[in-house]
């Protein structure tokens, strides 16, 4: 009996593990790593609930499953390329989640490069390095392994590892030797502790990815071109040289490019006295192009058909001597020229061989009343290089000059115009002074002229010259003109005269600059309790009265001035009014008695005769006119005055 009843409670055991088994949810297989592009299906148990079921995927929900049978249901996700997503199976009755899983790709490395470097002299290749693309956050690490596949090699050889998206070959092996015209493929693997996958293969011809070393450059200038000498190792295709000039405030100028295929040539056409810096970079037919070379400096030869003396002068009155002197001025040659260079002024009345030494840039030299012509001649160690003329006329001379010469200035740059001369001229010389020892000079041929690059705030002379075919003509000064105008740097008050219930305040402005101006003066003052009050008057005054302050009371005040470039103001300065009418508080008391007196009638009109006198005192209350009717009374004029100046 016993046994009996043991063998029924196993069945019955039994039967409840079965049942529950078939009643179990679940959803397989579980944390999927996939490769991107590819198809993925999951199945759904859905035993543990009635009815359909339903997928989401991120939480969105998705109609793409198909039965398998009355407890499994499939997901089929075709071309899946999302980097992760999380799937879960609902009850369609209940939305309850019966089990879900998740889904990770992975990608091929892609877009591969590679290039083949030598770090040896002998320019043979040393160093083979690709570079690919891959996913860059990966929940797992991922190791990389270069594979090459030779021609006629029947299984690829493993290059070098890494964990980085770039693998270099350091050394070649006996068994890897890359040869010149040859086709090569490379395959990155790429491999984690999930999965692992290959790169599509990487084509490339040995000559199409050979990066050859930059070139030698040597490198010589002349006075009107630079040669360059580019040696390579091995020969190159093509090059390519970029240089520019260095200015004299050390800015670099632009690159200037070009192409060759000669391994020696020029560049013409180059400026003088300049520095030129220069660097090349070779490839092959197909290749990638070299690093840049090392720069190369040069100066460039002093050239005689680049210079530019435009030689110009300035012509003082005649003294007491009855000479002029004359200021000759020239643009100076560049001071890096390596050439020794001197100067030297003659002119047509001077005896043979008689000339002026001269510095660098500018001379004097005296003449008569005469018309001259001066001659600089520019030499170095190989002789005269250049001669220039200018012509002085002469004191009498009938020569032409322009007329209606009007300058105007705007934010630092002045304008210049006039009107031409009867006679027809070639031209016309525009110079300028702030200090009549340097002078700024250009040539026009139109009767305007725009003078840049001004100091600010600066006094500046300008002269007109017009130019004739062989000869100058008379030359035209404008009046003084600033480049531009500012506030003054100080503002002083000079004095502040106070009354009982107004105040005069007057100041001055002091400038170390010669161009300063202001468009208004404000003047602000203030109670020590009340609020701050001001007073405007325009650039050109000097003072204001304030009007309807508190009697007996302390103020204080200052000025500010306000220019077109900012403003300027005064230290503050404290004063106190005086007492109400204590201006002239005497004569106040009197004038006011005085008229009571005249109010009240009691005043005495007193004649006097010789030798007598005779007292009469007159009551204006019964003072009538001659038709009997009583006269009004008028207050006198020296009362009405009285009485307007005590009330105030």
């Amino acid at each position: 009996m016993f046994p009996l009843k043991v063998s029924f409670l196993v069945a019955w055991i039994l039967s409840i593990c079965e049942g529950r088994h078939d009643n179990i949810c679940n959803v397989e297989p579980k944390d999927l790593q996939v490769e991107e592009g590819s198809s993925v299906r999951v199945t759904c148990q859905s035993s543990c609930v009635q009815g359909k079921i339903f997928w989401t995927i991120n939480n969105n929900r998705i109609n793409e499953s198909i039965p398998v049978n009355a407890t499994h249901t499939a997901l089929f996700l075709r071309n899946f390329t999302r980097p992760s997503a999380t799937l879960q199976c609902h009850s369609s009755y209940t939305d309850q989640v019966l089990g879900g899983t998740t889904i990770r790709t992975f990608s091929k490395p892609k877009n591969i490069s590679c290039v083949i470097l030598h770090i040896s002299n002998d320019g043979a290749p040393d160093l083979l390095t690709c570079t690919w693309e891959h996913q860059r956050k990966h929940s797992l690490q991922i190791n990389y392994t270069l594979l090459l596949i030779s021609p006629g090699s029947p299984s690829p050889t493993e290059l070098c590892d890494s964990h980085n998206t770039s693998c270099t070959a350091e050394t070649m092996s006996e068994s890897v030797v890359l040869l010149f015209g040859n086709n090569y493929t490379v395959i990155v693997r790429a491999k984690t502790a999930a999965w692992e996958v290959d790169s599509d293969p990487f084509e490339f011809t040995f000559d199409h990815i050979w990066k050859i070393n930059p070139p030698q450059v040597t490198l010589t200038a002349d006075s009107d071109h630079l040669f360059i000498k580019l040696d390579s190792n091995p020969n190159p295709d093509k090059c390519q040289v970029k240089y520019h000039k260095e200015s004299s405030s050390n800015n670099k100028t632009s690159n200037l490019f070009f192409m060759t295929d000669l391994k020696t040539f020029k560049i013409e056409d180059v400026e003088s006295c300049v520095t030129y810096k220069l660097s090349a970079r070779c490839a092959l037919s197909y290749a990638p192009w070299s690093d840049w070379s090392l720069e190369k400096m040069v100066l460039t030869k002093l050239n005689k058909h680049q210079i530019s003396l435009l030689l110009w002068r300035k012509v003082a009155e005649e003294g007491r001597n009855g000479k002029r002197n004359v200021h000759l001025m020239w643009k100076r040659i560049p001071s890096a020229c390596e050439e020794s260079i001197s100067y030297s002024v003659e002119h047509n009345n001077a005896a043979e061989g008689s000339y002026t030494s001269c510095g660098s840039s500018a001379c004097d030299v005296q003449v008569d009343q005469h018309a001259h012509r001066l001659y600089l001649r520019v030499s170095t160690g190989e002789g005269t290089i250049l001669k220039e003329s200018v012509y002085v006329p002469a004191i009498e001379e009938s020569l032409p000059r322009v007329a209606d010469i009007r300058a105007s200035a705007h934010e630092g740059v002045i304008g210049v115009s006039w009107t031409a001369p009867a006679l027809p001229v070639s031209g016309y010389i525009i110079d300028w002074t702030h200090n009549g020892s340097q002078y700024n000079w250009e040539k026009s041929t139109s009767t305007n002229a725009t003078l840049l690059g001004l100091r600010e705030r600066t006094l500046y002379n300008i002269t007109v010259t017009p130019l004739l075919d062989d000869k100058t003509g008379h030359s035209s000064q404008t009046l003084h003109i600033c480049s531009s105008t500012g506030v003054p740097e100080m503002v002083v008050i000079r004095n502040v005269q106070a009354y009982d219930t107004s105040a005069l305040v007057s100041w001055d402005t002091e400038s170390k600059k010669n161009c300063s101006s202001v468009i208004s003066f404000t003047v602000f003052h203030k109670l020590p309790d009340g609020p701050v009050l001001n007073a405007s008057v325009d650039g050109n005054k000097r003072d204001v009265l304030l009007k309807d302050l508190t009697p007996n009371a302390q103020y204080w005040t200052y000025v500010e001035a306000r220019g077109h470039d900012g403003n300027a103001s005064s230290i503050k300065r404290i004063f106190t009014t005086k007492m109400f009418g204590g201006r002239n508080l005497v004569k106040s008391l009197f004038q006011i008695q005085a008229s009571v007196l005249w109010q009240s009638g009691c005043l005495k009109v007193i004649t006097r005769n010789r030798g007598s006198s005779i007292h009469s005192v007159i009551n204006p209350k019964t003072s009538l006119t001659q038709s009997g009717q009583r006269k009004p009374r008028e207050t006198p004029h020296w009362l009405k005055s009285v009485t307007k100046s005590a009330t105030q």
